[in-house]
């Protein structure tokens, strides 16, 4: 890449319109619209719910051209050129990086690479966004979200302050914890989740993230389609079938431990349950 192409990459870095242009991508349209990254599991849940709450939305599904398990819906992919992704969500790997406390990974490793840059892409222009996934107990940084999940949250709150220029109220970071099955709200000031009693809701014309799990149980497909219960159509997220959500409950482990009062149920993907009583390292559940 050239030193002016690079630069001219830069200087469109917070521009929707000009990336998707740039990308071959659908025109940007003033309506509901979900930043996906088209993945099984959350990303496949919220894409459906589009699909029957929220027809008259846009969905935009950030891919790229080896993305071996995209699972939405083909007419809202965007698959961005490594050159355009390398220049506009690395920076931002990097800052996600060190509050995380972990390492960006290799560009020897393209797949999880392009992956977490694709995270990056949900989270640059969402003015909110909701993550579906759990609570990782054994987190030594304030999100404490698991999986790759965490990476788009995290670059998600850095814009706001006092990571990042944004003011601290207009960061808009739900997440749906699969273990309690409760909605949390992030606030920036003081940099850790509140509970809320009453669930959060999509509005006209949001631009939202929907990030979470691979393996999401049926009442967190449930409380996504409930996000739509304010701006849906075609039938009310409030009365949908259990049977849908059953269709994307997948494969997964409940842990149980017995404590002096209390039993916690940790679920953890299928796989990483297998990984994990191996003593090996499963996949990246981004």
């Amino acid at each position: 890449m050239s030193r002016n192409e690079s630069g001219a990459l830069q200087e469109i870095q917070l521009s929707l319109d000009a990336v998707l242009e740039l990308c071959h991508g659908p025109p940007r349209h003033d309506t509901l619209t979900l930043f996906s990254g088209g993945a099984p599991g959350v990303d496949a849940a919220f894409d459906a719910a589009m699909a029957r709450f929220a027809p008259f939305g846009q969905c935009i599904h950030w891919s790229f051209a080896q993305h071996r398990d995209f699972a939405t819906r083909p007419g809202g992919r965007v698959d961005v050129p490594d050159r355009v992704a390398a220049a506009l969500c690395d920076p931002h790997l990097r800052a996600a990086a060190t509050e995380l406390r972990q390492h960006v990974p290799s560009s020897k490793n393209r797949q999880v690479l392009a992956l977490f840059r694709r995270n990056v892409f949900q989270a640059l222009w969402a003015e909110a966004m909701f993550a579906v996934t759990w609570e990782d107990l054994d987190a030594t940084y304030p999100l404490r979200i698991g999986g790759g999940t965490k990476w788009a949250a995290q670059v998600y709150v850095n814009r706001f302050q006092p990571h990042g220029p944004e003011p601290a109220e207009s960061c808009r970071l739900w997440l749906y914890e699969v273990n309690s099955a409760e909605w949390r709200k992030w606030d920036c000031s003081f940099m850790s989740w509140n509970r809320i009693e009453a669930p959060p809701a999509l509005s006209e014309n949001m631009k939202f993230a929907g990030i979470g799990t691979r393996t999401p149980p049926g009442h967190a497909v449930l409380a996504i389609q409930s996000l739509f219960r304010e701006v849906g159509c075609g039938g009310s997220p409030c009365s949908a079938q259990t049977d849908t959500a059953s269709r994307f409950e997948l494969p997964g482990v409940w842990e149980q431990t017995a404590g002096p009062r209390e039993v916690v149920r940790r679920w953890r993907p299928k796989q990483i349950a297998h990984a994990h009583r191996r003593g090996q390292s499963g996949r990246p559940d981004t």
